[in-house]
């Protein structure tokens, strides 16, 4: 992906930042004179995640710990006040800020989605401002605090280098999301219902086979049947297709209304100990997904169903690599907006209309853009060099060798236009002599005469 210098920036992002003493994982005093995590008492009584929550506030961290502003510094001074490295922080150089089109962000239930998943080995950190009980908040630095570069930014930590499920970034991940991989999906075609494997029959049942719940849908008791088709609040036996609240249908998503859909949710709701143990999948929730599918007991829920998913939401250009901005698409004769009407994917040369009205219309779509595969965009070089000795007046020796390479403008390779160096070399020779016996030996056959 290509990304201006502007977007990038040192940054320093804290697990606790933001948090107040019930939340965090730190409580204990730094190993600075007289400097503590919380001091005194907490003072945010309303709960609300703020800068203010604790010294990890930008402000009092800088004061503190100045070091904290210099990348070249940071670790040293951090790892020396008894912080750990990739658990309770991540200090990241030239960390790149993301584009609008590439994650999504609910602000009324304050979660974000990315479009892309993340590596193991990469960080994701974020600053937020919001309002609550008539009062803004805000966690982390903007770019435009007045911290300048290279000055790095305080952000808040939510993913690290490291994955430990006794980490509180691990609960920030959501686990009750289930992808489809489809888009634009058709809410008249859609169904889905969840199910229990029963043992002893074989065979998936849409209820558990006893317990208080053995008379309940599993779909409704996972929050997922409150409303009938007139989104009336009497449950029916259908999912309730509510998009940002169950489903995501321009990305294709299925959501649970409870954060832990088949671990606290059905503990709270089951009545007696013998059933929690024998229902409750608490490890999807606190242990990886490994550890998860090891417990085949507790692996027994399905989720199935039926969609239609609109498949002109996509259009690929049939090319690689596309400059930036050069995309222009158009509806009906009308221009439409990138990042508001639709998406593009420079490198994989893919338009996705992402705006309902745009694909409800009917409106002929036009797509434009500049290609590279038309101008010449490679390097290339050719040279060699032929050598012809006369050794005697009999006998002449030569070679040539001739070499080639041609490599890309840039560091991204379109299919077919690879680098390549060659080099290829051959010899020959020339002998010139008379051979009178030979010439004997053809005047000795029948009927052939050379004189």
């Amino acid at each position: 992906e290509r990304s201006s210098t502007e977007n990038l920036r040192n940054i320093v992002a804290f697990m606790d930042l933001g948090a107040d003493k019930r939340y965090a994982y730190r409580n204990d005093t730094l190993n600075l004179p007289g400097i503590s995590i919380f001091p005194g008492s907490n003072t945010n009584i309303e709960g609300f995640p703020n800068n203010a929550n604790n010294q990890l506030d930008p402000l009092a961290l800088g004061n503190n710990i100045p070091g904290v502003r210099d990348i070249a510094l940071a670790n040293q001074d951090l790892s020396s006040a008894g912080f750990l490295e990739a658990k309770e922080y991540v200090e990241l150089a030239n960390a790149r800020k993301l584009e609008p089109n590439q994650y999504n962000v609910h602000p009324q239930l304050g979660y974000l989605t990315l479009n892309q998943s993340l590596n193991q080995d990469e960080v994701l950190a974020v600053a937020f401002q919001y309002t609550a009980a008539g009062r803004t908040y805000q966690v982390g630095e903007f770019s435009n605090d007045g911290v300048t570069p290279p000055k790095t930014l305080i952000l808040k930590l939510l993913k690290s280098t490291v994955l430990d499920v006794r980490m509180p970034t691990w609960d920030l991940m959501m686990k009750n999301i289930y992808a489809l991989n489809a888009y634009q999906l058709d809410r008249e075609d859609f169904y889905m219902d969840i199910l229990y494997m029963n043992d002893e029959t074989g065979v998936p049942i849409p209820f558990l086979p006893d317990g208080n719940l053995s008379d309940t849908l599993l779909i409704g008791v996972m929050e997922l049947d409150k409303l009938n088709t007139n989104n009336d609040p009497y449950p029916d036996g259908i999912f309730d297709f509510v998009q940002g609240v169950t489903i995501d249908k321009q990305r294709g998503k299925v959501i649970f209304p409870v954060v832990e859909p088949f671990g606290s949710n059905l503990e709270r709701k089951l009545d007696t100990e013998q059933a929690r143990n024998k229902y409750v999948y608490s490890a999807l929730y606190d242990s990886t997904r490994f550890r998860a599918q090891e417990q085949t007991q507790k692996n027994k829920f399905i989720l199935r169903g039926q969609y239609k998913s609109a498949s002109g939401s996509e259009i690929s250009l049939g090319a690689f690599n596309i400059p930036q901005g050069s995309v222009t698409v158009t509806a009906g004769g009308r221009t439409l907006v990138e990042n508001q009407d639709y998406t593009v994917d420079y490198s994989l040369g893919r338009v996705r209309i992402i705006n309902e009205g745009v694909l409800n219309s009917g409106s002929p779509i036009k797509v434009g853009f500049e290609n590279n595969t038309m101008f010449n965009v490679q390097t290339k070089t050719f040279y060699g060099t032929t050598i012809d000795h006369k050794v005697n007046d009999k006998l002449n020796i030569g070679g040539a060798w001739l070499h080639l390479t041609e490599r890309p403008l840039t560091q991204k390779v379109n299919i077919g236009d690879e680098p390549i160096s060659n080099t290829i070399w051959g010899m020959n020779t020339n002998y010139n002599s008379e051979a009178p016996y030979l010439t004997r030996f053809v005047d000795a056959l029948p009927f052939i005469e050379t004189k």
